[in-house]
């Protein structure tokens, strides 16, 4: 799932920062148009929080920080 979140924000470029709470992941984007709100709901997103025009927070069920691990991974690659 880590890698389709990447995706879905357009990439790790356009990903300035994150981190994640149990049951979110947070995004610090570059760019915030550039979500793709259906696909993350197809992949088990549950909501989608924007804080301002870059913040957004997403809700995965208990699945948030294994999630960013991934992320995390796939982003220094």
């Amino acid at each position: 799932m880590a890698e389709e979140i990447i995706e879905t924000v357009r990439g790790k470029y356009n990903i300035e920062d994150f981190d994640s709470c149990i049951t979110r992941v947070r995004l610090k984007l570059n760019d915030g148009s550039k979500i793709d709100k259906l696909k993350l709901k197809r992949i088990g997103v549950t909501e989608i929080i924007r804080l301002g025009s870059n913040n957004v927070q997403m809700m995965i069920e208990n699945m948030a920080n294994p999630i960013i691990s991934r992320m995390r991974k796939s982003i220094k690659e």
